[in-house]
């Protein structure tokens, strides 16, 4: 049996034809004689199934022995085989093209053949090798009318599978030495409908240092499990770590659900009656990022909020003997000072130790009053936060409310969820800031509002004045009606820098404006550099005037003084934008970079993620949506060359819609 050819091209694949294999040299003469043969020559972008944990040099290779399935019509199935070289027929069958209808591929990575489906799922994942098979890579659908003149055939590749890591990162003063182990760590994952629902898996163990470990060694301060999830994994308030600590079994459940191509680290703090998520790490698995088993961990030590307790602070308030914070309880007395009316205006307050909140509802700090100060957090963390606010108007929820002339830095959040109808602004550091400096930040978690306008931000709501921001990672399932990885909306004589900011996760709007850095940045000269978003952007539009950016989804009203330079956006945008009526047009501003711009320089920036409009939307209107800006408003200077990426984009112009002499040559797509 002959059959076809192909190359496949993931968004790290990339497969042309090519020769043999090691095969016997009569097969390996009318193999390489067939003008219709499938030759396959694979070259790798990004990464492989077969090195799922390597370096970045690792995981753009084939290994040697790798083999790929390729699927002609539905019925016509052939393996190819790399030799180190060069792809080949594994057996005497090979694919040729079909004349005289429309030849369909589909491509799978790792092969059919060495389990019972199309891809399954194993629970032992003890070694490298055994979680390598569970990977999977497939192919859309690819429709070819006639016959490329090279018999080349291109196609992506996308992962069906998430990256799961889970680190021990400590253990609480109650264990002795020889007590602060866990052992029979298991991971419970959905085996994506293969009968069971929910498996029992076990992982790869590495130590410290990131040295594999075999099955059943006792796990230690910084050991870390790793396994590959099926597909989408619905796990949100399930049973989903479970381990053996001290004797007795205990349970962690998942506070979210996981999407497929991103690498999941949840780190633990281990106690004999509890075990706690103290942070949870969500980065693109297919980034070539090493794993190397190093990760941020966290002191041992942690001092648990009962919800009520509150006492004094220690010092007097000065640079050099600022006040301390060094319980859970003196956390919750600055929060009740600031509420009533002590502003802590040129103090200096410093946090001494980890806090555990408990998840106890939280008051945020300055919820109606501001917080004057400089709040140092040293470093430590601080876990389970909740801020869930009924209904009310002008309502700010968050770590800090308001803050107002205040400088915080080095204080690290994990695990925090902000919720409930919050009438005006929700973040999960400041849910409001006027003339503010944020440096040095990490927070993780959630913000979400019930309410039909709040300015939604993962690390600040609404900002306004003069403000710095930089160097802060944000990992966060942010939404809200103006929603940003770093900031919902500035406003107001906003003069804002935001600089070396990293944002992660998902960041979504029901109706309005959503941008990966920013939402709405107006009435004011921004300067954002050196950042990055990795942050998927969704946002199911009904507003016609709504905006959606890859980075920032509106900067107008900048009087021609803003800056935007060296940043990069790797998310990909989900757009719904159907309009509420029949009667109604959708005009909705989309762009890879930016929704709308007006009066800013821009330079050195690239976007390297997809849009994705839905089609079934009535009324809508894609005039301007473009693959790196959807509307210029009036003016726009590009100093230098920005780039996006033309794969997967090609639908859409580079920019949608520009005032007749706006100069866009240096906006690229490669």
């Amino acid at each position: 049996m002959k059959m076809q050819n192909r190359t496949i091209y993931q968004a790290a694949v990339l497969l042309m034809l090519l020769t043999s294999c090691d095969k016997s040299p009569q097969l390996l003469s009318e193999y390489a004689t067939d003008p219709d043969a499938v030759r396959i020559d694979a070259s790798v972008g990004l990464i492989t199934r077969s090195n799922p944990l390597g370096s970045e040099e690792e995981q753009a290779k084939f290994n040697k022995g790798d083999k790929i399935t390729v699927i002609q019509n539905a019925k016509n199935l052939v393996n190819y085989v790399f030799d180190g070289t060069s792809w080949a027929p594994e057996g005497e069958d090979y694919l040729t093209w079909q004349t005289g209808g429309t030849n369909t591929f589909r491509l799978q990575y790792p092969y059919i053949g060495h389990e019972s489906d199309f891809g399954e799922f194993f629970k032992d994942q003890s070694t490298l090798e055994k979680m390598t098979r569970s990977d999977l890579m497939l192919s859309e659908d690819i429709e070819c009318t006639k016959i490329p003149d090279d018999r080349t055939l291109s196609a992506t590749l996308a992962r069906q599978r998430s990256l799961i890591t889970v680190v021990i990162a400590g253990f609480g003063d109650e264990f002795s030495s020889e007590e602060a182990k866990v052992t029979d760590l298991k991971l419970h994952l959905w085996d994506g409908g293969q009968g069971e629902e929910i498996i029992k898996v076990t992982p790869f163990i590495r130590d410290a240092q990131g040295a594999a470990q075999p099955e059943g060694t006792a796990g230690l301060k910084g050991f870390s499990y790793t396994a590959i999830g099926r597909n989408d994994c619905k796990y949100s308030g399930k049973s989903f770590i479970t381990m053996t600590v001290a004797g007795k079994t205990l349970t962690v459940a998942n506070p979210a659900d996981m999407m497929v191509g991103k690498h999941y680290t949840y780190n633990l703090m281990v106690g004999k009656e509890t075990v706690k998520i103290a942070g949870i790490t969500v980065a693109p698995w297919g980034t070539g990022e090493a794993i190397d088993g190093t990760h941020e961990t966290v002191t041992d030590r942690y001092s648990v909020w009962d919800g009520t307790s509150v006492e004094s602070l220690n010092g007097d308030g000065t640079a050099e003997y600022p006040y301390v914070i060094s319980t859970a309880a003196q956390l919750a007395c600055l929060a009740e000072l600031v509420n009533g009316g002590k502003d802590f205006k040129d103090k200096y307050i410093e946090l001494n130790s980890n806090i555990d909140l408990n998840g106890r509802p939280w008051t945020p700090i300055g919820k109606e009053k501001s917080f004057k100060g400089h709040f140092n957090g040293n470093g430590k963390v601080i876990i389970n936060m909740t801020v869930n606010t009924i209904a009310g108007a002008n309502d700010k929820a968050g770590f800090f409310g308001v803050a107002s002339g205040a400088t915080i830095s080095n204080l690290i959040l994990r695990n925090g969820k902000v919720s409930g109808e919050i009438g005006y602004s929700a973040a999960l550091l400041v849910a409001s800031g006027v003339d503010i400096t944020v440096e040095s930040c990490k927070v993780d978690g959630t913000v979400k509002s019930d309410a039909k306008i709040v300015y939604s931000g993962g690390l600040i709501g609404a900002i306004s004045g003069k403000n710095k921001i930089s160097n802060c990672e944000v990992n966060v399932d942010c939404y809200g009606t103006y929603s940003g990885g770093i900031i919902g909306k500035g406003q107001i004589d906003n003069v804002i820098t935001i600089e070396g900011c990293t944002v992660r996760g998902i960041v979504s709007s029901g109706n309005c404006t959503v941008g990966g850095i920013a939402g709405l940045l107006m009435y004011g000269a921004p300067v954002i550099s050196d950042c990055v978003s990795y942050a998927d952007i969704k946002c199911n539009v009904t507003m016609s005037d709504s905006s959606v950016g890859g980075l920032v989804a509106e900067i107008i009203h900048s009087g021609s003084q803003g800056t935007v330079k060296n940043c990069a956006v790797y998310g990909d945008i989900f757009c719904k934008p159907c309009a509420t009526s029949t009667y109604i047009t959708n005009y909705t501003k989309v762009g890879g970079m930016f929704g709308l711009v007006d009066g800013v320089t821009i330079s050195g920036l690239k976007f390297e993620g997809k849009i994705n409009v839905d089609e079934n939307c009535s009324q809508t209107d894609k005039s301007k949506i473009g693959a790196f800006i959807g509307e210029i408003q009036n003016s726009i200077t590009v100093s230098s060359e920005c780039t996006y990426r033309k794969a997967g984009n090609e639908e859409f112009p580079a920019v949608a819609s520009n005032p007749k002499g706006v100069g866009i040559n240096n906006i690229k797509g490669i």
